[in-house]
């Protein structure tokens, strides 16, 4: 992915809002950074006038700008560090909510790493550019011009020979190093990752690869991804670290400083100091600016990643609100395909109140996508999902999280307490009402037990205790039994009919134990599709 630019990663209207209100604080630390570079160069240049009249009025406004000029630089970096805080934080938010209010296919396109690298490592990569680069680039528009008209004022037209190293080595710095570390970088990068992958490949078959002897398998492509790394860094230290050497050489002391003293070494020593100080100043905002070229890069990567996610298409939610009688729930004429592959079509079926239904089918048939559906979590193709003959995205996203409890398979106990996992779903349940549905599921653990310590059973029967004390009225699991044995299987299904035939409420369950079928009268069966085929309901 090619990145965006500086001006369209500003203008986006994914950071727009987030960057408006930080717009003051990024400007006053601007205005502060330009001050203090200039407060530094009157510093110097009442140094000058020290020495050459030794006048302790003076060292007084050489010591006065000085400070001066480390308090604007101390509250420039104050701001736009708090400024970059407000920011990540806001960014990080989007970027939650944004994962909450995506199709779950879109969603399940992006493993735990990407989304951890979205949340930390690529909003941390946007700290130079929001942080440093503003107040940097005014450094670079002020302190020079400053610094060339005291050189001016010392030299006159020679200046131009003294400031001629450094602007050539500040161009070559700041346009053709980073070009050609841009260029390069993709190619770098890539061949890097290749090698991390054939080392993987080559530790997961470690086993296999000793017995066909180290020339073999993925041993031999570490061996080649690591040879083709090694050329590409070689090549990039030729093309990128050499060049970048000498155009730092230039815009040390040595060559500026050499000229600076053959042109003005006639010039009385006040003078001369004056010259030697402001011709290293001139080169000084660009060197540091040139470091962090090389972080605007990343940041742009990283930005660009962050737009892209933001800019994902959401999940339609309207603003309808549920009539409070007794809710019905069916699909009609409901069709749903992933990537051009038909998962099922047409299908229509009513859901009974106060029973549970139980859906089944082959691994892959859909049936989790179906429960997404039901839950408002994914968009079909066609058709609709009603609750009381509403389309479920004619409500409001309260109205569906308030009628509707989805428990995906192998849903993720966050380690912490039981207690905490619960409220997660229950907030105002009291403690003697947590304990009474953990004993239920005969789950016998204090409500400070810490859950990373739950046996993969023990984790549903918590996640059945929960069901029983949500008050939606709709319930969507998805194999919540699969880790238990039967014994326990039939107990907590007949507790679970009971609590859904006594509250009036909608429970669909998916399962693969076929045993089951006989013992619900509500039963959907999800086929494999085929153009001439249907979805059978019983």
């Amino acid at each position: 992915m090619q990145p965006f630019s500086l001006s369209t990663i500003i203008n986006h209207p994914c950071f727009t809002p987030i960057l408006l209100p930080i717009r003051q604080k990024i400007i006053i630390s601007i205005i502060s950074a330009a001050f203090a570079g200039v407060a530094t160069l009157i510093a110097y240049q009442c140094l000058v006038y020290l020495v050459a009249e030794q006048s302790v009025i003076w060292l007084y406004r050489t010591m006065l700008f000085f400070i001066l000029g480390a308090i604007l630089g101390g509250i420039s970096l104050w701001l736009a560090h708090n400024a970059e805080n407000q920011f990540a934080k806001q960014l990080q938010l989007a970027l939650i909510n944004k994962a909450l209010h995506i199709p779950k296919h879109t969603l399940s396109k992006y493993n735990n790493h990407s989304l951890r690298r979205l949340l930390s490592e690529d909003v941390s990569e946007l700290h130079y550019m929001v942080a440093h680069l503003p107040a940097e680039l005014s450094v670079l528009c002020v302190v020079p011009i400053f610094s060339a008209g005291f050189l001016f004022y010392y030299l006159g037209a020679k200046a131009i020979w003294v400031l001629l190293p450094g602007i050539m080595a500040s161009l070559y710095y700041l346009w053709m190093v980073p070009y050609i570390n841009q260029r390069d970088g993709v190619g770098r990068m890539q061949t890097m990752k290749n090698m991390i992958d054939a080392l993987n490949d080559y530790t997961r078959g470690v086993s296999i690869n000793r017995i066909f002897g180290q020339d073999k398998g993925a041993l031999e492509n570490y061996r080649q991804s690591s040879d083709n790394f090694l050329y590409q860094m070689n090549l990039w230290i030729k093309k990128v670290v050499l060049p970048a050497s000498f155009a730092v050489s230039l815009l040390q002391a040595v060559a500026t400083f050499t000229i600076a003293y053959i042109i003005a070494k006639n010039l009385d020593m006040a003078s001369l100091l004056g010259v030697i100080f402001f011709s290293l100043a001139v080169v000084t905002p660009a060197l540091r600016l040139g470091h962090g070229l090389d972080y605007v890069i990343t940041g742009r990567t990283a930005a660009s990643r962050i737009i892209t996610f933001l800019s994902l298409p959401n999940l339609p939610y309207g603003e309808q609100l549920l009539p409070k009688v007794s809710l019905s729930f069916n699909i009609k004429n409901l069709s749903f395909s992933l990537e051009n592959r038909k998962i099922f079509h047409q299908l229509n079926y009513e859901f009974p109140r106060g029973e549970i239904t139980i859906l089944t089918g082959q691994s892959g048939v859909g049936k989790s996508s179906l429960l997404s559906i039901l839950a408002g979590q994914e968009v079909p193709n066609s058709g609709e999902v009603y609750i009381n003959k509403v389309a479920i995205y004619e409500l409001s996203q309260e109205e569906q999280k308030k009628h509707i409890l989805f428990i995906p398979q192998h849903h993720a106990v966050i380690a912490s307490s039981i207690r905490d996992n619960m409220h997660l779903f229950v907030q105002t349940a009291t403690d003697i009402q947590l304990l009474n549905a953990l004993q239920k599921v005969h789950l016998n653990k204090d409500l400070n037990f810490p859950t990373h310590q739950l046996s993969g059973g023990e984790k549903q029967r918590l996640i059945l205790a929960i069901v029983l004390l949500s008050t939606a009225q709709i319930i969507l699991l998805d194999e919540p039994m699969s880790a238990l044995d039967r014994q326990a299987t039939n107990e907590l299904l007949a507790l679970l009919e009971n609590f859904v035939k006594q509250h009036k409420k909608i429970l669909i369950m998916i399962t693969h134990d076929h045993s089951l079928i006989p013992k619900f009268s509500s039963h959907l069966h999800l086929s494999s599709y085929q153009s001439e085929g249907e979805n059978s309901h019983e």
